[in-house]
């Protein structure tokens, strides 16, 4: 059962602590400074990169292309939290055909374990400022001569990094990968999915919109909380030297929330080094009457990712013309099994190769939340397959702005005609994947020049 601690009273308190905390400040011990001083004689600038345990796949997998292209010019550290011990890596530049397999949480090939540190306090959503934690981030920064951060991911790190940093005047860049630093579920805005109800059941998961973020953190009240939270970040994001969204939606939502830094949040779209096909490449199956509409949905489904949607969409299936496929590791809470065919875990190497076996008509992409970015659309249109989704995230935006696919209504009967309407011009569908081919992906060497360009400034 999820935790839940009422917040009327938060602000104030929290408020206190900070002022508190503030007066009493933990400074690193006397005997790194000798190691800071031995650090200042390497040839390169030191550059470290700060994610969460519980990182989104996806995240690490950039944070790698961007490593892979910038080792020549830099010492490459990862600090990465589990909320209970804070470690640190050294990236080890392999070739890019030596990590491809990282994507299944695979360090031991680019990363060097160099030093741990086991924290007497567990981190908590209503004091982002700690002093255990300040003390370990202090020492990082002096130890390694940190000259640039790259934050991935705030989620199990306290706000005393980006204030340090400040401090101490370190180019530091802050990369919005999800809504975490507008609410705390990480992905989640709107007043649906929030858990506001306390009592609301836990082990009902098809009829519960409880969003399981960070089971480890005792969970405010989210309905008083979240206007707190947005406060403290309001204040917390004038830190870092420069913010980055990955796709314009992300910009959209985050300008919205906190308007005073339309000017300092800046697009760099994720590059991924993957072939596009030809017009002659994309061959698909014909969509007619007598043969089920194959929709392939890969990835782990959960609430967030559409689950419910799913189930619903189905139920408007009364004459079975959609054959669901699902493609990846997914929970048996779920009962995904009763939906269609499952044909377990993937690799992303052999993406394209599972696709092919399955033939799918249709890749869908259903979250219900704005993604940042979304590999899976990118390998989906690199197999020349057409793509349905809802209007929401970088999937939408991408689909509006490609014409790879098409978005359908969030509303489950509705989607389902649409789909039965676009699937009985099989000339017009063949036409439409034809255009895949017109879509260009950026590389991410050419995602490295523009990071670069910002971590020398």
């Amino acid at each position: 059962m999820t935790k839940t601690i009422k917040a009327s009273t938060l602000e104030s308190m929290v408020d206190a602590y900070i002022d508190i905390y503030e007066e009493n400040d933990v400074y690193p011990k006397k005997s790194d400074v000798k190691v800071c001083e031995d650090f200042k004689k390497i040839n390169k600038p030191n550059i470290l990169y700060v994610i969460n345990d519980d990182y989104d796949k996806e995240v690490m997998y950039a944070t790698l292309d961007i490593m892979r292209n910038i080792s020549q010019y830099y010492n490459i550290y990862l600090l990465k939290n589990d909320n209970s011990t804070i470690n640190i890596y050294e990236y080890i530049p392999k070739k890019h055909d030596d990590v491809i397999g990282l994507f299944d949480n695979d360090f031991t090939r680019v990363f060097k374990f160099i030093q741990k540190w086991y924290l007497k306090h567990d981190f908590t959503l209503y004091f982002n400022y700690n002093a255990e934690y300040k003390t370990i981030y202090k020492r990082v920064l002096c130890q390694y001569n940190i000259n640039v951060i790259h934050i991935e991911h705030m989620a199990y790190h306290t706000m005393d990094l980006m204030k340090i940093a400040y401090d101490k005047g370190i180019n530091t860049i802050l990369s919005l990968h999800d809504l975490y630093y507008i609410c705390p579920t990480r992905s989640i805005v709107d007043d649906e999915y929030m858990n506001y109800n306390e009592n609301n059941p836990q082990d009902d998961y098809l009829n519960s919109n409880v969003v399981d973020v960070m089971s480890d953190v005792l969970y405010p009240d989210f309905k008083v909380f979240k206007p707190i939270w947005n406060k403290w970040w309001n204040k917390a994001l004038q830190y870092p030297n420069h913010i980055i969204a990955p796709s314009q939606v992300i910009y959209d939502i985050y300008t919205e929330t906190y308007p005073s830094f339309k000017d300092k949040i800046q697009v760099i779209e994720h590059g991924y080094d993957i072939s596009m096909p030809s017009v002659d490449d994309i061959i698909l199956p014909q969509i007619n009457e007598n043969e089920p509409i194959r929709i392939l949905i890969p990835g782990n489904i959960s609430l967030e990712n559409g689950i419910k949607f799913i189930y619903e969409l189905k139920k408007q299936d009364k004459e079975n013309r959609l054959e669901l496929h699902f493609m990846g590791v997914n929970e048996t809470k779920y009962n995904i099994g009763s939906l269609g065919r499952i044909h377990g875990g993937y690799k992303r190497e052999n993406f394209k190769n599972k696709v092919k076996s399955i033939n799918p008509h249709f890749i869908g992409l259903f979250s219900l939340i704005p993604e940042a970015y979304s590999y899976i659309l990118t390998e989906s249109w690199s197999g020349g397959i057409p793509v349905l989704s809802l209007a929401k995230g970088a999937v939408g935006e991408c689909i509006k702005n490609n014409s790879g696919g098409y978005i359908i209504s969030d509303k489950p009967e509705d989607a389902y005609k649409q789909i039965i309407k676009l699937s009985d011009d099989d000339e017009k569908y063949q036409n439409r994947a034809k255009k895949i081919a017109d879509i260009h992906i950026k590389d991410a060497s050419t995602m490295a020049e523009e990071y670069l360009s910002i971590y020398k400034k």
